[in-house]
């Protein structure tokens, strides 16, 4: 590994002495491998734990996610330790009591979305937006494992949320860097690294923060992430933030060793066991009191984008999930989504901004009498308990994600939840002599199992 020179001088003159053990650290090049668990899927995975975040763990050795059923389960996350630091962020500075209303504005692949879910309550949602849309496409699939409805998934430029003022109590931002936090682990960030781009990113940083802050409501907490080590992309946006007399500073100093405080919380692989990254929390500033929700002049007709689910169908899907507390609607692609009633009005909210977000629990498509179940309903904490299930071994889990031919349902006819270890991997419909396995075949595993 052959550092740029630069980003070397750079790192030398921030880090004095402690230079050489850092580029050491780099050089060797093996990062710490570490998951976060889901608390509503729990299974106490991993052995030694992060230190700032109560869920997460750390793994002696990289396994094959791959060729692990709890991971296509959602029983846990992958993800790099010092970014977990979040969690210790949010629940410092809000009332996760409250229902609460977040924005993660740059969200993919996924893992700050599901540290966010994990920490809200039924009564709060999280609006998790990514703008590319290959990586939209992969964070759909890596939430759709959390099990949870109060969620809604957007492809929005920062800029479009202008449309929904004062409207979040916390945003997110872990925005788009020169990623020199992880030149261990992706040599191609490192290649791609010049002081040029550095500076570009700040531009870009800054550029993302003013077009998103009119979504903040005030008194509101916005949380600014890097994954990386210069001050152009870290204090010096977030002294800017300050300056501009909108925002307050929040306090991250704790007792974790190895982490840097000072503007925000900065982490250092030489110090602290995980990634480079940086993250800060600002209070925006304002007694402008709280606009009601209330849709943006008229309203879009429902038969356009969505429509009611009729009244003869509602019981059927009912029968789907474990309570009551749905409304139904139908999307543009003939699929019955479902999410929360008492969210009701903050989702439609959004969807007057953003007809094409793709809101709650998408249960599946109405054929004939019934209901093919969607993906995300095998993943779902909101299934009926009653469900059909067919409890599998590790060997039989990983032969149905890859959608290798096997007769799990043993004669009998209908929907069944294929669970390994009490949790929902997806779905196989019995015919009697055969069955059909419905697992997605854009998420079947193409590996060789041995």
């Amino acid at each position: 590994m052959v550092l740029p020179g630069a980003f070397k001088e750079k790192m030398m003159e921030r880090l004095g002495e402690e230079y050489p053990l850092f580029e050491s650290v780099l050089k060797e090049g093996k990062a710490p491998v570490s998951i976060r668990n889901n608390p509503f899927k729990f299974l106490d995975i991993g052995e030694e734990g992060v230190p700032w975040e109560p869920l997460g763990r750390y793994l002696p050795e990289r396994p094959s996610f791959t060729l692990d059923p709890l991971f296509h389960a959602g029983a846990y996350y992958v993800q790099e330790a010092s970014s977990m630091f979040l969690g210790e962020v949010i629940r410092r500075h809000l009332d996760l009591d409250e229902g609460l209303k977040v924005l993660d504005l740059c969200a993919a692949p996924g893992g700050k979305s599901s540290h966010i879910l994990s920490l809200l309550n039924n009564d709060s949602f999280l609006v998790s937006n990514e703008i590319v849309k290959s990586r939209f496409s992969i964070l759909r699939d890596n939430m759709v494992k959390w099990g949870r409805s109060n969620v809604v998934f957007t492809r929005e430029m920062p800029e479009n949320f202008q449309a929904l003022p004062g409207f979040f109590d916390l945003i997110v931002v872990d925005a788009p860097c020169s990623g020199e936090g992880l030149f261990r682990r992706d040599h191609k960030a490192m290649e791609q690294w010049s002081e040029e781009n550095v500076e570009m990113c700040a531009l870009r940083q800054t550029g993302i923060l003013e077009d998103v802050f009119p979504a903040l409501a005030d008194g509101g907490v916005l949380i600014y992430s890097t994954c990386t080590y210069n001050r152009e992309e870290n204090e010096s946006i977030v002294e800017k933030l300050t300056e501009s007399g909108n925002f307050e500073l929040l306090s991250l100093k704790g007792d974790f060793q190895g982490v840097d405080f000072n503007i925000g919380a900065r982490f250092i692989p030489h110090k602290t066991k995980g990634e480079g990254f940086f993250i800060a929390a600002l209070r925006k500033l304002g007694t402008t009191e709280k606009k009601k929700e209330k849709s943006r002049g008229k309203r879009r007709r429902p038969n356009k984008l969505w429509e009611r689910v009729s009244k003869h169908n509602r019981p059927i899907y009912k029968n789907w999930l474990k309570d009551d507390s749905f409304v139904f609607y139908n999307n543009s692609k003939g699929e019955t989504v479902a999410f929360p009633q008492h969210l009701k009005q903050s989702f439609l909210h959004i969807l007057d901004a953003f007809p094409f977000a793709h809101p709650g629990l998408i249960l599946g498509k109405h054929v004939g009498k019934g209901l093919n179940p969607s993906h995300d309903l095998a993943l779902s904490l909101d299934l009926h308990p009653d469900m059909g299930r067919i409890e599998v071994s590790k060997e039989e889990a990983l032969r149905f994600l890859a959608k290798e031919p096997q007769h799990l349902s043993n004669g009998k006819r209908g929907w069944f939840l294929v669970t390994h270890k009490a949790l929902g991997i997806g779905w196989v419909k019995g015919l009697g002599n055969r069955e059909n396995n419905y697992f997605p075949k854009h998420l079947k595993i193409r590996m060789r199992i041995s």
